[in-house]
């Protein structure tokens, strides 16, 4: 096992230096090997996208390096809510409404069923610390916006949605599943002819 932090250089350069030192600080020692890597963006589909095509190719030529055979990602319950509610504003069906995948080739979700403040309250009764992305309290993102405009309108209007919403994440993952198990056993594939 070892860490890998990827750096998409749209911060600033002290912001992560400082991120990095912290990773490299928690893992050091913890006896974990950690790495931190970077590349080019290609802007296409907007910045946030482009983020995520460059952190998921350098995942996985890390882990091709490296002979890693799963890559732990750190999206919590918080971000599996956020996704179904940008698929739901953008018409999305239940395969999108499933959420965030919990596996989808090498990449692993461990915490998805993990509030984001949960999470934080174990490590602060551990006294590990953590660093926030500034960009996060910016509303430059959907993302953002969502978590920032969006939701608090959402739970004042709806309280207990949050339950909701994770209702619909299993039911929508249900549907979806059911739909793809009969394409497989109904359509033809290759080997049928």
């Amino acid at each position: 096992y070892s860490a890998l932090r990827v750096r998409h250089n749209i911060r600033s350069a002290e912001e992560e230096e400082s991120e990095i030192a912290l990773c490299r600080a928690i893992c050091d020692a913890r006896n974990i090997p950690f790495a931190s890597v970077s590349g080019e963006m290609d802007a296409r589909g907007g910045p946030e996208q482009a983020a995520r095509r460059l952190r998921y190719r350098l995942f996985e030529k890390y882990a091709e390096e490296e002979s890693i055979f799963a890559v732990l990602l750190a999206h919590n319950l918080d971000d599996n809510r956020e996704t179904l509610l940008m698929r739901f504003f953008s018409g999305s069906g239940p395969e999108g409404l499933r959420g965030i995948p919990r596996h989808r080739g090498l990449f692993c979700r461990p915490l998805l069923d993990v509030p984001g403040e949960k999470l934080k309250a174990y490590l602060r009764n551990r006294d590990v610390p953590w660093s926030e992305d500034a960009s996060n309290s910016r509303d430059d993102y959907l993302r953002n916006r969502v978590r920032h405009q969006l939701v608090p309108v959402i739970e004042e209007v709806f309280p207990g949605w949050d339950a909701a919403a994770e209702s619909l994440l299993r039911r929508s993952h249900q549907a979806a599943s059911q739909l793809d198990n009969d394409m497989r056993r109904e359509l033809p594939t290759d080997r049928d002819g």
